[in-house]
């Protein structure tokens, strides 16, 4: 299975970060490492406004390379999305999915105060079949929101044993390029290998699956724990069995 299909058939929990977006002066308190659409995939954005006053919420989207990703909606590209959402209101965001062809991103989402809950519902479909996952929903307060700090390095898990294959998926949510190293440690803590994948272009993303060609063979039916050092990526982990569809968060 191709790997756009794997990372984008998945359920989450948002990952919050504080990036500038370069052609304004908003930040973004969430951002999505992985949207997909296209190619028998389709992805759904749902927010609802549970606080008590209307709000704004604002999506960007970006491409592989970091320039603005121009999604369809209803036949009409756009870059950027925005919801006015009265109280107890409810909208959706669902590109455009017909083509033949799928394509991969990141949004990064702003909005004016707390109260904002978010729903992600990704849908397969080959032939006759269909796999669906929808995400939980969640608040934009603790704990689903993480805060990336500036040097640290983020951990995530990682399993590939029992026949199960994890990937990742990474936003960068800095203006200029960033280059990770990422460190594989087993459940006994013993170093499995180090990997330092092409750097990341400012606002860019990237995605692979853990028995991708120069990642430590080591990593074979393996599992425990992935270091990520580059400040201001944003990952997303998943791990697949089958037709079933799991996320990892840091």
């Amino acid at each position: 299975m191709r790997i756009k299909r794997l990372l984008a058939a998945v359920s989450l929990c948002w990952v919050a970060v504080s990036v500038g977006y370069s052609q304004s002066a908003s930040q973004y308190q969430v951002a999505l490492p992985q949207i997909a659409f296209g190619g028998g995939w389709e992805t759904k954005i749902v927010v609802t406004n549970v606080s008590t006053s209307a709000q704004t919420v604002i999506l960007n989207y970006y491409d592989t390379n970091g320039n603005p990703l121009m999604i369809p909606f209803n036949a009409v590209p756009a870059s950027q999305t925005t919801l006015n959402i009265p109280v107890g209101g409810q909208q959706e965001v669902v590109p455009d999915f017909q083509s033949n062809t799928t394509t991969v991103g990141w949004a990064g989402l702003s909005y004016n105060a707390l109260g904002v809950r978010i729903q992600g519902v990704f849908l397969w479909q080959n032939g006759g079949n269909s796999t669906q996952a929808v995400a939980p929903i969640v608040s934009l307060v603790q704990p689903c929101i993480i805060g990336f700090p500036s040097s640290a390095p983020i951990t995530m898990p990682f399993d590939m044993t029992g026949g199960g294959l994890t990937a990742f998926a990474f936003a960068n949510t800095n203006p200029t390029p960033v280059t990770m190293t990422l460190t594989f440690f087993d459940q006994s803590g013993n170093n499995l290998g180090t990997y330092t994948p092409a750097a990341i272009p400012g606002y860019g993303h990237t995605q692979f699956a853990l028995n991708a060609a120069g990642l430590p063979g080591a990593l074979a039916n393996a599992k425990g724990s992935m270091q990520i050092s580059g400040a201001g990526v944003v990952p997303l982990g998943f791990k697949f069995y089958g037709s079933i569809f799991t996320t990892w968060l840091p």
